[in-house]
């Protein structure tokens, strides 16, 4: 069969929480990254989902929604490890940082 496509980086600005099934894109993520790529995300989770502003200017899931803590506990799931150096959890609402693939 042909070669699986592996890229060093993959770039996450505010998408996977718009995925019913998040924790698949972040299989496929890991999937895709070569040992020792990075995973740069930029997430909002359901706290922030859950409030009047976000309810009433945008449209999400309802489903699955995940917090800080469940988003980075399925990053460690999949080998991504997060460099504490760039983490920020921004009150709950957000999650932001680096995260490098070691299968």
């Amino acid at each position: 069969g042909e070669p699986l496509s592996r890229y060093d980086a993959v770039f996450d600005f505010a998408i996977i929480h718009h995925i019913p099934h998040w924790p698949d894109a972040l299989a496929e993520i890991a999937r895709v990254l070569t040992p020792g790529g990075r995973f740069y995300f930029d997430e909002v989770t359901a706290l922030a989902l859950a409030t009047p502003t976000y309810r009433l200017l945008f449209d999400h899931p309802a489903e699955n929604r995940f917090t800080a803590e469940e988003f980075l506990s399925e990053l460690a799931r999949h080998h991504l490890v997060v460099d504490q150096q760039y983490l920020t959890r921004r009150r709950g609402r957000y999650v932001l940082g680096v995260a490098t693939y070691r299968p």
